[in-house]
Order: C-alpha cells, then structure tokens, then sequence
C-alpha cells in the first residue's frame, strides 16, 4: 500500500492525536513481546521438565 502513495497512521490505544507511533516503536514492541514468549516458555520448560 505504501508503495502505491497510501499514507499509515499507528496509534498506540486510543485514537488520540498525541499517541500517534512509529513503525519503528511497533517493531520494538513485537520483538518484545517475542522475548517474553520465549522466557514464559523456558521458565516453563524448566518448572515442568518439558523440552528437556
């Protein structure tokens, strides 16, 4: 769509003027979520013993 001249708006929440975001803090965002993924399941890996 960009490529074609469409513009994109983030917001992060609501949609307020001033919590607009970057595509940049959105990546940053799903890389962290994929880091706490990955702790939750060696933590569980560890606690159950699966994985071992």
């Amino acid at each position: 769509m960009i490529n074609v001249g469409a513009k994109i708006r983030l917001f992060d929440g609501e949609l307020v003027k001033n919590k607009e975001v970057s595509v940049e803090y959105l990546m940053n965002r799903f890389d962290r979520y994929k880091d706490i993924q990955k702790q939750n399941e060696m933590l569980d890996d560890l606690m159950y013993g699966e994985g071992i």
